[in-house]
């Protein structure tokens, strides 16, 4: 599979979109088995539709809270190194108005410090969100809800969870409602 099938669907990433990550590290087994998930890692597609060169040569980057901070790569440079499997979830339809507010929020953390302490803290169980250093997780819901995104879903636990004020985990991310369906790019 590898870079032949992100190179399938890469055009059609935007800024908004969910990426899901099941790393094959050790921490990454870890967080799986805790939270019951294939998935350890979040982060953000985004684009600079303003640089971009001619349709269908654009480049597309990944925000996320890595152990530097928050911080912003291109997609396939971080596949490259990457080992296990990459999710993409669209951003759902009704939301397109809000690709852009999305993404200017998210670039203002660029250089935010990684929340390590949470990070240990959120295997065990739901950690407080707090903005001056922030994981995966806790990075993306806080993007979100800072442009007013509510949760949509069924879950109870979550849903009380996030009311107490606790950050989701990379596994209760696509539970939010706010994306669609998963798809396996890498």
């Amino acid at each position: 599979m590898g870079m032949k099938l992100y190179l399938e669907y890469n055009q059609n990433i935007r800024t908004g979109d969910l990426l899901s990550w099941g790393s094959d590290s050790v921490l990454g087994w870890i967080i799986k088995k805790f939270t019951k998930s294939d998935i350890n890692h979040s982060g953000m597609a985004i684009r600079f539709a303003d640089y971009e060169e001619k349709k269908g040569n654009s480049r597309r980057f990944t925000l996320e809270a890595l152990q530097h901070g928050i911080d912003l790569h291109l997609i396939s440079r971080r596949l490259e190194v990457h080992k296990g499997k990459v999710y993409w979830h669209p951003l759902l339809a009704k939301y397109e108005d809000q690709r852009p507010l999305l993404g200017a929020l998210a670039l203002r953390y660029v250089g935010v410090g990684y929340d390590y302490r949470s990070l240990i803290k959120n295997i065990l169980g739901r950690v407080s969100a707090e903005a001056s250093k922030l994981f995966c997780s806790e990075y993306v819901y806080t993007i979100f809800t800072q442009c007013q995104f509510k949760p949509e879903t069924e879950d109870a636990k979550l849903l009380l969870s996030l009311a107490e004020g606790k950050s989701p985990t990379p596994a209760d991310m696509a539970k939010l409602g706010w994306w669609q369906d998963r798809i396996r790019i890498f």
